[in-house]
């Protein structure tokens, strides 16, 4: 606040090239401070990139990686594996149309996760919270492993094999 104020007091005594000059130098130092200090929070809820490295940490071997529609690029880019579909709320892609099979809402869900052992899932909070209600096929049998910001890595269990932590 100090070099504002300052730089307000030269504005208003027509010193502009110094009160230039102090407008940058606070604008250089919020930057700097940004950089250094807030970026791994702002990192935590604006990036991808520890969701990845947990994914590879998390996931069990031979275990399917399904993600939510608008992760599914980003899960992509930071090179854990394509992904092997794209949970979605709707018949249709969230953004750009690709390759991966779209799975519906719950039911598709779990018709996808019978065919294996356990189905590892990259999503919202909101999205576990879907899963999980009462009238979900799903309800009992999600597990939770790791909560980042707003985004959940989550495991589909077998219907007997369900242990909920939080």
């Amino acid at each position: 606040a100090v070099p504002l104020v300052l730089a307000a007091v030269l504005l208003f005594r027509q010193q502009f090239k110094l009160a230039a000059l102090s407008f940058a130098l606070t604008t250089t130092l919020v930057i700097g401070l940004s950089l250094t200090i807030i970026s791994p929070d702002i990192e935590a809820v604006t990036s991808t990139r520890s969701i990845g490295k947990n994914i590879a940490k998390l996931r069990k071997p031979g275990e399917p990686l399904v993600t939510a529609s608008f992760l599914t690029r980003a899960v992509n880019y930071y090179g854990i594996d394509r992904p092997a579909g794209e949970y979605a709320q709707g018949k249709e892609a969230h953004f750009t149309p690709h390759p991966l099979p779209v799975i519906v809402r719950d039911k598709g869900l779990a018709q996808f996760a019978a065919a294996y052992p356990s189905v590892l899932c990259v999503g919202q909070l909101r999205d576990l919270e879907d899963l999980t209600r009462d009238k979900s096929v799903l309800k009992d049998r999600c597990e939770m492993l790791l909560t980042i910001g707003d985004r959940v890595i989550f495991r589909i269990n077998p219907p007997a094999v369900v242990s909920q932590k939080k």
